[in-house]
């Protein structure tokens, strides 16, 4: 199921690929970093960040795949929005 709006993954990554646990297991290896900055004026704050995961499974020396996640979020006035990019890739390929 594809829904471009939603997330029905809290963990293992944006991408949803994990919704079911795979037979053998898994392990979500990651790492994240951001920033995030406040200011005056009509844009108060904004920031950015960066998750990327490496997915293997918990039973056997299996390698699912890489996933890398990015985010950009600013609070303009009393509304806050951002934006969401997920890209998994089942080889290793960064």
């Amino acid at each position: 199921m594809f829904t471009p709006l939603a997330s029905f993954s809290r963990f293992q990554g944006w991408a949803s690929k994990f919704t079911v646990t795979p037979p053998d297991g898994l392990r979500d290896a990651y790492a994240t970093i951001g920033a995030n900055w406040k200011r005056e004026g009509w844009m108060s704050g904004y920031g950015i960040g960066a998750t990327y995961h490496r997915f293997a499974s918990d039973r056997l020396i299996r390698l699912y795949g890489d996933e890398i996640d990015l985010i950009a979020s600013a609070k303009i006035k009393r509304y806050a929005i951002a934006a969401r990019y997920a890209h998994y890739c089942g080889d290793v390929c960064y």
